[in-house]
């Protein structure tokens, strides 16, 4: 469940977002009241907030040590250089820097992501060479199409699975959330990870490799895999697979993981006990968080409903 903090005060507002940000020194009220109410949810890496502060106040923040996404859908953020307002989506990323402003009356998604998650997922791109470190070149998605893919991303995935507690308290949901919302991150504002493939990825994305890493999918579907992983059991670059992939099977190594968890899932819709579980405990269980495109997926390969199966 969603941890929830209300309050009316100014002083408590600015030592939850002591606690839960960094330090910041929040002024402008003039002892007014203003209500703010922060939902907060967990996932491996990442922290997910709903936030709504209901007040127009100057702030004065040390530096971050985690990156901040906030997607606004109401109200302002003023940073040095850079405003947002409804619709934007701004990053601020951890650093020696501290942060002055003004939060004008905002309602917002605001995620936490962990550094080394970000990392990680970028290392996907860079075939699993670490950069020095990983450097965004703006507070901001490059273009408006790419500022609406994550501003949709964020929103999606706090209305269709992080209200939902029985969603993230799976492990292969939860953690396919935040690699997501690492990897739109990584997408869509510019940084340093952008890479194309080598004259040795394309030599290494042949069948063989191909059959090494469908060998390993095949036998750990229940774990938490990444890219990095496949490619790893596979003996070559993160590039090369996702080649590999392309090239023979005209898809990717996760939506073929994807594959497999959905054989597991009617494997054990056939052999359930129907007074004993649901297609959405089922579905869960192996990382389909949407219970509806779960039923579409599963009707297009299977030719009836998860539902019929389970009953049958």
């Amino acid at each position: 469940m969603p941890v929830v903090f209300e309050s009316t005060t100014i002083d408590e507002i600015e030592a939850f977002l002591s606690e839960t940000y960094t330090r910041v020194n929040l002024s402008g009220l003039n002892g007014v009241p203003t209500r703010t109410r922060i939902a907060r949810t967990f996932l491996p890496g990442l922290t997910s907030d709903e936030f709504q502060l209901g007040a127009d106040l100057s702030y004065r923040a040390d530096p971050l040590d985690r990156y901040l996404v906030c997607s606004l859908r109401s109200g302002g953020v003023e940073i040095p250089e850079y405003s947002a307002g409804p619709g934007d989506v701004l990053l601020l990323p951890p650093g020696e820097r501290g942060l002055t402003g003004r939060l004008r009356h905002p309602r917002e998604l605001v995620l936490m992501i962990d550094p080394t998650v970000l990392q990680r997922v970028a290392a996907t791109a860079l075939d699993g060479r670490r950069p020095a470190a990983l450097s965004f070149h703006s507070h901001r998605p490059a273009t408006t199409a790419a500022q609406r893919q994550l501003r949709d991303a964020i929103d999606y995935v706090h209305t269709q699975t992080l209200t939902n507690p029985a969603l993230v308290s799976e492990p292969l949901i939860s953690t396919t959330i935040t690699q997501f919302l690492a990897a739109m991150v990584l997408a869509t504002v510019p940084n340093n990870t952008r890479t194309d493939p080598t004259a040795e990825n394309r030599r290494d994305a042949h069948p063989a490799t191909l059959r090494r890493a469908i060998s390993y999918i095949e036998a750990n579907p229940h774990r938490e895999l990444t890219i990095a992983d496949i490619a790893t059991a596979a003996g070559v670059t993160n590039r090369a697979i996702q080649l590999a992939f392309r090239r023979h099977l005209d898809t990717t190594p996760l939506a073929y993981l994807r594959q497999v968890r959905l054989a597991q899932a009617h494997a054990d819709l056939q052999a359930a006990d129907p007074t004993q579980t649901t297609v959405t405990a089922i579905a869960a269980h192996w990382g389909f968080h949407h219970p509806g495109r779960f039923a579409n997926q599963y009707r297009t390969v299977y030719g009836q409903s998860p539902s019929t199966t389970l009953n049958t």
